[in-house]
């Protein structure tokens, strides 16, 4: 029994250093492939630094809207993104004295669709509020004479 025990104890000792062995082998190779990794990126992060890179947009294209005069450029109120029920709102809009029911009973609305237009416009020009759309309208020249609805 002795022989046995001791037989035992040996297999055992061994089983206990061979795993040990292994979780130190497989956190070393976790390690080596995680400093790969890094190396990787820190690669990475080198050559998008580095002067030798090329550049991100085809020179050629950039050219082309380079020369373009600014106006062409511009957008129109015509290919905005505003609907021509917005677009048809903002002379309105831009009359302090007309009130949101006084724009409805024009336009058959009722006051809170219209405060949902303002809203949108202004989502889509990217201010809040009636007199903030007006103004970036004028800005774009959206409200001038030759460009009214």
């Amino acid at each position: 029994m002795l022989a046995a025990d001791r037989a035992l104890t040996i297999l055992v000792s061994w089983g206990l250093l061979f795993g040990a062995a292994a979780l130190i082998l497989g956190s070393l190779l976790r390690m080596g492939e995680k400093r790969r990794s890094e190396q990787k990126t820190e690669n990475s992060l080198e050559s998008a630094v580095s002067h030798e890179t090329q550049p991100m947009a085809p020179w050629p294209l950039v050219d082309q809207f380079e020369r373009q005069p600014v106006e062409a450029v511009a957008p129109q109120p015509s290919s905005c993104c505003l609907t021509k029920r917005e677009q048809q709102l903002l002379p309105l809009l831009a009359q302090p004295n007309l009130t949101y029911q006084d724009i409805g009973d024009q336009l058959s609305i009722s006051p809170e669709t219209i405060k949902t237009h303002v809203r949108r416009m202004g989502r889509k020009l990217g201010v809040s509020g009636r007199n903030a759309v007006v103004a970036v309208a004028r800005e774009r020249g959206w409200l001038g004479d030759e460009n009214l609805p």
